[in-house]
């Protein structure tokens, strides 16, 4: 996996793995913190970056996983994201496919994003046409 072939599915994951793990060890203290509690529940801010969790090129990353400020920052398009949504994103996936699953954001370091999303979109009411 490269910075040219790295999807957007598989960062947010990543960053979803990282923050739930965190929690497990510290609660709420472990996430983020500059991701906004609304941004974490917002179903509309999950089916955006669900859209684009197939994007390929970490030259983009920033539109989906920081949101559109930084993308700004950076001279990216913005996508229409607040600020951190690729973080709630990727917790709320990685929380479904745990939910799923019975394990630990631990013992799925190694699990495939691929099999993270594909596990996690359904039970969040997504299909992966929907992500798409």
């Amino acid at each position: 996996m490269g910075p040219q072939t790295v999807t957007v599915g598989e960062h947010v994951v990543a960053e979803g793995l990282a923050d739930v793990f965190a929690s497990e060890l510290y609660g709420d203290a472990g996430y983020t913190h500059f991701v906004r509690n609304e941004t974490r529940s917002d179903d509309k801010v999950l089916a955006k970056v669900a859209r684009g969790l197939d994007v390929t090129g970490m030259a983009d990353f920033a539109a989906w996983v920081l949101g559109d400020s930084s993308a700004r920052l950076f001279g990216i398009d913005p996508v229409g994201l607040p600020t951190g949504a690729g973080y709630a994103a990727g917790a709320r996936l990685v929380h479904a496919y745990l939910d799923a699953t019975g394990t630990t954001a631990a013992h799925s370091v190694r699990a495939p994003a691929s099999d993270i999303v594909r596990i996690a979109l359904p039970r969040l009411g997504l299909t992966t046409d929907a992500a798409h």
